[in-house]
């Protein structure tokens, strides 16, 4: 049987790329702000935050908004179990950004905010989920995971990054060393060990939607992912580096060779899924011409042998009835009969 799925959801793949590259370029758009400047001045208003600079502030509003559009879309794409644990790791970014935006003290205000998250977040999957409806076999079909056991595995998984990564920015602000079973970790080039622990985690937290996206999906558009996972490698590797003071800021340019390389595979898997796409259009439209044809011939044929049974029922009424007219029905009949379907 042809599928011509693929005609329809070509579009559709083409936005899935598209926003997967748009969020990729998202983060060094912090590199724009103020480095010095801690207050942001919007339409003759102040607005002071927590972090000790613009380009802060907005690293960290852009890094958790990766996070949580990668995670969305690996909830509106997925068919597994394990996307219900997506919801938690997208409710705890839109709880740190919100946290960020409103820095308010207080039980209260910090129930408020979770509320607010939580509300938000479920919007989101409402809102996301039909978008995994592009067609009948969603673009990034898990058919490559399906196993139950991984689920579990990938829940388990998600849920202890985020354990980890409340404990990490629980951490004394003084602490520059972590020892682990024997093992010294230090803070590299960090203040401290909550913010170096806080900046691994974001990494790891962008990396796990983006691994499965890329290991589950079939779609051409699956490469696109190559460019996030390469910068997140790069990134992690410079943070790495005690005697480097800037990070997230030219990995980007030292990935451009590579992400050029992308971008021409891109190009050459898109344009022949757009040939692909068009001849599953002309199949589709032939096959409705087929469709359409037999269809008419069958109504053809029911409506002559109606029209033949009311004939035949009327001769049989028919007193005078003469042998030529039911020979004359005869024949018509073993013509019409011996017609090729």
């Amino acid at each position: 049987m042809i599928n011509f799925n693929r005609s329809n959801s070509f579009a559709k793949e083409v936005f899935v790329a598209l926003i997967i590259l748009g969020n990729f370029m998202i983060l060094p758009l912090h590199l724009f702000a103020s480095p010095e400047a801690s207050v942001l001045r919007i339409l003759g208003y102040e607005y002071v935050h927590w972090y000790p600079s613009n380009q802060s502030f907005f690293w960290s509003m852009l890094s958790k908004l990766q996070i949580l559009a990668y995670t969305m879309l690996l909830f509106c794409l997925s068919n597994r179990r394990y996307k219900y644990a997506l919801l938690l790791l997208a409710y705890w970014m839109v709880y740190e950004m919100f946290w960020d935006i409103v820095p308010w003290e207080g039980n209260t205000a910090k129930f408020i905010i979770q509320i607010v998250s939580m509300f938000f977040v479920l919007i989101i999957a409402a809102v996301q989920t039909p978008l995994g409806s592009f067609t009948n076999n969603a673009p990034c079909k898990l058919d490559r995971l399906d196993r139950p056991k991984l689920d579990i595995v990938i829940t388990f998984i998600l849920v202890l990054l985020l354990v980890l990564r409340r404990l990490s920015l629980k951490l004394p602000i003084d602490l520059e060393e972590l020892n682990l079973f024997g093992f010294t970790i230090s803070a590299y080039g960090f203040p401290n060990m909550s913010n170096f622990l806080g900046y691994l985690s974001v990494k790891i937290l962008l990396l796990v939607p983006v691994v499965i996206l890329f290991k589950s999906s079939k779609k051409w558009w699956r490469y696109t992912l190559l460019a996030p996972i390469l910068l997140a490698v790069l990134q992690v590797k410079t943070a790495l580096n005690p005697d480097l003071e800037d990070i997230d800021a030219y990995e980007i340019v030292e990935a451009a060779q590579f992400l050029i390389l992308v971008l021409l595979l891109l190009l050459f898997l898109s344009n022949t899924a757009f040939y692909h796409a068009k001849m599953a259009q002309l199949y589709q439209r032939t096959y409705n011409h087929l469709e359409l044809a037999i269809q008419k011939r069958f109504r053809q044929r029911e409506l002559f042998l109606t029209k033949s049974k009311d004939k035949w029922e009327a001769l049989q009424k028919k007193q005078d009835a003469n042998d030529a007219e039911l020979l004359q029905l005869k024949q018509h009949l073993e013509q019409e009969l011996q017609k090729p379907n």
